[in-house]
């Protein structure tokens, strides 16, 4: 007998990684046998798996529906009471007087400015009320600072 002179140790070593070699094989047959037919709730095809707990068919179908349980999330009352509270918050308007200071931020403006989108919302709010009322309160801090209006050709 070949095992007579051999070494207890090498006899357990090989004995594990046979039964172990065995047991990943019957799994894996096991496993091909337990194929599940499911349908995918985003794009509704049906596909087969070995995984039962596999809810979509590819990974865009689970990306779909990671968007949609957010726009979904961000429609209850829960998000955005944290929202609200998190805008309230100090750190949030030191963030933002940060941005509004960067080079980035003046930039993006300047060209804002510029845009046709701009100058029609301008236009909309100088002729509200809202709009009417801080011209009238911009020119009193002005004649109160010293500053006098442009002369028309009328008064010359």
């Amino acid at each position: 007998m070949a095992w007579k002179n051999t070494d207890i140790e090498k006899i357990r070593e090989y004995n594990r990684q046979y039964y172990q070699k065995k047991v990943k094989e019957k799994r894996a047959k096991e496993k091909a046998g337990r194929s599940i037919t499911k349908e995918c709730p985003i794009c509704h095809t049906t596909f087969t798996t070995d995984k039962p707990n596999q809810k979509y068919c590819c990974d865009a179908c689970k990306k779909i529906s990671v968007k949609i349980k957010g726009i979904i999330y961000r429609r209850t009352q829960e998000y955005k009471d944290k929202l609200n509270e998190y805008r309230h918050s100090d750190k949030f308007k030191e963030q933002q007087k940060q941005y509004r200071q960067s080079e980035k931020y003046k930039a993006y403006r300047k060209e804002y400015v510029k845009t046709d989108k701009y100058k029609e919302i301008a236009k909309r709010y100088l002729q509200s009320d809202k709009g009417k009322a801080t011209l009238q309160r911009y020119a009193e801090k002005r004649k109160a600072n010293g500053w006098k209006p442009l002369k028309t050709s009328k008064e010359e």
